[in-house]
């Protein structure tokens, strides 16, 4: 997934081809009707947080409307929306709609929103003419839905629906001063720290490390961004690991480690995937892996789940067993795989390398599942490093615009039904979590899985 050319190296990631209208294959488990809100990946200054209303599997009748609430329109009425839309017939079966509601603010940190099960204030509903909420949902937070699953220790975790983001740790707040540089716009690829990624419910983490020894950035210091500004950095605080996208410096790889560890200190039997891979920069020799996985232990020890002999095979039940661990670390490395017992085989990333819609759908329905590792359906399209540098698509986030709706509507399809992780770019413009959460629901309760969507 690396692409090279003379005046740009970096990672290409999370693309997709803007369409006039959004691509919606019928599959056999789109039955129901089915409403959620999203927030806008799009962002300037006049768009940013936006709320989209979605829906699904509706028949719209005359005066049938959809609105937003700050509480259960269910509970408390439907009297006064934040907003609405009306529908009409032609907003049947499937669709999309920007709102002009905004989520409050960025979450500088997920410390903000505590460890427990519930809506934000944001609800959508699906209201009838004569008034019947029809359908219902809210921006939810999810950092015990495994604990919360009674019969999820029954699954086996490569069979298990998880929900992931891509490059999991090139994230930041939207600048509206730097925001529209080319570096950040194909450098950043989700919008929230990692802490809230695991709070809204968030169980994969694809995580990219470099290593910059003492003398290696004289390059990199005039060309690469550091945050929260874009600007030439001394030496010395360029060292050591970072997590990167390509040879973007973006967070020192201590401060995602931090914030996992406090997800992980303050749950209970939630279980995470923290994939290491790809090493984009200083991975040239057997120690510096060895440097980053003592790291890893010293930092992890308490939370690690050692591979067993049945590895991505093993049980929920079985994983939690083990000595109370709530972290697998996986590594992309076969050496250092062979060498220690307590890292798990990478997660193999299934990625079409298409730079349209129409072919992620194509690749992503040939799948083929792998028998006995974890494998994440990478959904996020890739253009050619020309296209980047004339900024033919305008950036990550208009890719994610395109794509997300779209993975979400596949994925509460019959895709849920064999999927393990999947993977987004700018997940707050997705309902991945909740479709996970309702697929391992229809996997425990029934041999004969039905569909996600209800």
């Amino acid at each position: 997934m690396l692409v090279k050319d003379t005046f740009l190296v970096f990672t290409i990631c999370a693309f997709s081809t803007l369409q006039a209208a959004p691509v919606h294959p019928t599959l056999e488990c789109t039955s129901g009707l089915r409403v959620h809100l999203t927030v806008s990946s799009i962002a300037n200054r006049s768009t940013l947080n936006q709320l989209e209303l979605n829906w699904m599997g509706a028949s719209p009748a005359s005066g049938d409307w959809i609105g937003i609430f700050n509480s259960d329109p269910t509970v408390s009425g439907t009297a006064n929306p934040l907003e609405r839309l009306d529908l009409s017939p032609t907003d049947a079966g499937k669709g999309f709609y920007v709102t002009n509601t905004k989520v409050d603010s960025y979450v500088n940190s997920g410390s903000e929103f505590g460890f427990v099960s519930k809506c934000l204030a944001y609800h959508i509903g699906y209201v009838s003419s004569g008034g019947q909420v029809l359908a219902s949902s809210c921006l939810r937070l999810e950092p015990t839905w495994m604990a919360d699953m009674v019969g999820l220790g029954d699954q086996i975790i490569k069979d298990i629906f998880i929900p992931g983001t891509h490059d999991s740790g090139a994230y930041s707040k939207y600048d509206p001063v730097l925001g529209e540089s080319i570096v950040l716009k194909y450098a950043l690829t989700q919008d929230e720290d990692l802490l809230a990624q695991l709070i809204r419910g968030v169980r994969y983490l694809d995580i990219r490390p470099a290593y910059y020894g003492k003398f290696s950035d004289r390059f990199s210091q005039s060309v690469l961004c550091h945050f929260p500004r874009c600007r030439p950095q001394r030496a010395e605080n360029q060292t050591g690991f970072w997590i990167n996208h390509g040879i973007v410096q973006v967070h020192r790889l201590e401060v995602v480690v931090a914030q996992v560890r406090q997800f992980l200190a303050n749950t209970e039997k939630e279980i995470v995937i923290f994939d290491v891979r790809e090493f984009p920069y200083g991975f040239n020799s057997d120690a510096i892996h060895e440097k980053l996985i003592a790291y890893l232990q010293q930092e992890f020890s308490q939370y690690i789940i050692p591979r067993g002999p049945e590895g991505w095979s093993s049980r929920i039940s079985d994983l939690r067993a083990s000595g109370g661990g709530k972290l697998i670390i996986s590594y992309d490395n076969s050496n250092m795989y062979n060498k220690y017992d307590w890292l798990w085989n990478r997660v193999e990333h299934k990625w079409g390398n298409v730079r349209t819609l129409v072919d992620l759908y194509s690749y992503l329905s040939e799948i083929s599942t792998p028998t006995n590792n974890a494998w994440s359906a990478m959904t996020e399209l890739t253009p050619g490093t020309w296209d980047v540098i004339t900024d033919k698509f305008g950036g990550l986030r208009k890719m994610a615009d395109s794509v997300n709706r779209n993975v979400t509507s596949w994925y509460q399809g019959s895709w849920g039904r064999t999927a393990n992780v999947v993977a987004v770019d700018f997940y707050r413009g997705s309902d991945i979590v909740r479709t996970a959460i309702e697929w391992n629901k229809q996997k425990i309760s029934s041999g004969n899985i039905k569909c996600a969507n209800k």
